[in-house]
């Protein structure tokens, strides 16, 4: 099958991981897959198979009639069965660009939970495509309710991990002492340092856990977009709380394994999530988890089996289940053991990817061409 993959994302994130991994492994599948992405994508770096072909469009944003037309033509050229958007502005460019070439299937995956925009072009772009994918069924339950699509369109196919990797972890001894963790526990989160993300709650639930527990640290690993403003205003509320040296900062890692070997509890203080990445690769990591109790979060994890749901921007209810997974070493070890069982079994790229290539099937509007990924060196146009 010929697959066009396009994505106009020019910061690294889960979806943009989602969109490397999957574009590579449909390569090691001996699919020809194109990728169009910016001139500046961070995708360059991520993408691992040497068969994925590079282009390069300016994808300015969605009314982009310039490169709608240059994807036309190469839709054309490359005979390409399947066209796949994965950034809400790259989506009515991907539309015009099938519907002018008057080809291939068009395939969307909406990989945030915020709403998209009720306009003509939104509308026009998500009732042209074959199928769209949601990365949960909250994220489904959202596009179904604001655009009035039929069922059958929107399908829920998570974002995946590869649960063998987090089964081998760095040593714990090495790891600590690499992040500057002196105490007997640690409880610490990863993501990008927006209030969104919920690093101000998770900081105001680690004062309270620290004032009545000696021995533990935390640790919050990211990065701020905005010159660091945010997140001096966080340094500003850890020296408020008097969490002094208990309460460490780190910058983005490109491998979270060290820190996962690290912790002895995953915190996602996030107010709400579409899916989570760190939070499965945390559960395959056999930790045991807090998340907040909505949207894709509270479809990872099975609240007392597979983790603990918190209710969102509430840093004492967060306190409280972080305290009590502190105070319950049998209980840690249950969830983490039942959550790396759970995300092999549900979010495994052996059990994910299949049903991905299954729906290009489905839509592909003639048998796919037979072609191999090509081996050699990745070009770029």
């Amino acid at each position: 099958m010929n697959i066009l993959q396009v994505s106009s994302a020019t910061e690294r994130g889960g979806g943009e991981s989602h969109v490397a991994d999957l574009a590579s492994e449909l390569a090691a599948r001996r699919h020809q897959v194109h990728l169009v992405v910016r001139s500046s994508s961070p995708l360059h770096e991520m993408v691992w198979h040497p068969g994925v072909v590079f282009h390069h469009a300016g994808l300015r944003n969605s009314l982009d009639l310039l490169s709608a037309r240059r994807l036309s033509q190469w839709i054309r050229v490359w005979d390409i069965d399947v066209v796949h958007a994965h950034v809400a502005r790259d989506y009515p460019v991907c539309a015009w660009a099938c519907k002018w070439s008057r080809r291939p299937a068009l395939v969307l995956t909406r990989h945030h939970y915020l709403p998209l925009k009720r306009n003509p072009v939104s509308t026009r772009a998500l009732r042209r495509a074959s199928r769209i994918i949601a990365v949960s069924e909250s994220v489904r339950r959202g596009l179904l309710d604001r655009f009035d699509l039929p069922e059958t369109k929107v399908v829920t196919i998570p974002n995946w991990v590869r649960a063998e990797e987090y089964r081998r972890l760095p040593d714990a001894v090495a790891a600590r002492q690499a992040l500057g963790v002196r105490a007997a526990r640690a409880v610490g989160m990863a993501g990008q340092l927006s209030p969104a993300k919920g690093p101000q709650e998770f900081i105001q639930a680690a004062a309270r856990v620290a004032q009545v527990d000696p021995n533990v640290e935390f640790l919050i690993v990211g990065t701020a977009k905005d010159g660091g403003r945010f997140a001096r205003s966080l340094r500003n509320l850890v020296r408020d709380l008097g969490l002094g040296d208990r309460l460490g900062f780190r910058d983005s890692m490109p491998d979270l394994k060290p820190l996962y070997s690290a912790l002895d509890v995953f915190v996602l203080p996030s107010w709400n999530e579409a899916f989570s990445l760190v939070l499965a690769e945390a559960m395959a990591a056999s930790l045991p988890v807090v998340a907040p109790n909505i949207g894709g979060p509270a479809e990872i994890v099975r609240d007392g089996i597979t983790g603990m749901l918190f209710r969102p921007r509430d840093p004492d209810h967060l306190a409280e289940k972080i305290s009590q997974l502190l105070s319950d070493e049998a209980l840690r070890a249950r969830l983490g053991q039942a959550a790396q069982q759970d995300v092999a079994k549900r979010f495994d790229r052996a059990a994910v990817l299949p049903r991905i290539e299954a729906l290009y099937q489905e839509v592909c509007p003639s048998p796919p061409a037979e072609s191999a990924a090509k081996d050699g060196d990745r070009v770029r146009t």
